[in-house]
């Protein structure tokens, strides 16, 4: 089955009406860790400008970290490999952007960009930090998932 969007409304105790984005996409992280295992595979030189490999430690970290996660909670990142051995999820939706980049088996660093809003903030946090990394998706994803 494709991933959709769905939204729900939900009544809160003091009588607002919250619409919350659900993205449904029970391949998410099948898929997510099928290209991690790829990227395993890249070689010395992927690049061709001397790149290591992908390290084995932040594929595995990476795959435990999509698997902690809340399921629906946004859609699949673009899955980079960068020229230091370390991997990358991207997220982007017009000029909305969040990176985690995983720079080691136990840290990410974050950037969230959304330059019509003037938001460019940056940090990091442990890769078992669901909580961290669930906030700034919601920010990825808040008001951008519609159906």
């Amino acid at each position: 089955m494709p991933a959709k969007t769905i939204s729900h409304n939900r009544g809160c105790d003091d009588g607002l009406i919250v619409t919350m984005a659900v993205h449904y996409d029970p391949e998410f992280v099948p898929t997510v860790v099928e290209e991690l295992r790829q990227l395993a595979k890249l070689e010395k030189n992927w690049d061709q400008y001397g790149a290591p490999p992908i390290n084995p430690e932040v594929i595995r970290a990476a795959e435990q970290f999509v698997k902690i996660l809340p399921p629906n909670l946004v859609f699949r990142p673009r899955i980079v490999p960068l020229s230091s051995g370390n991997l990358q999820f991207e997220w982007r939706e017009g000029e909305k952007l969040l990176e985690f980049e995983f720079e080691s088996p136990t840290t990410v660093h974050y950037l969230l960009w959304d330059p019509p809003s003037k938001v460019e903030d940056e940090g990091t946090f442990r890769v078992s930090n669901v909580k961290a990394a669930v906030e700034n998706i919601r920010w990825f994803t808040s008001g951008i998932l519609t159906s």
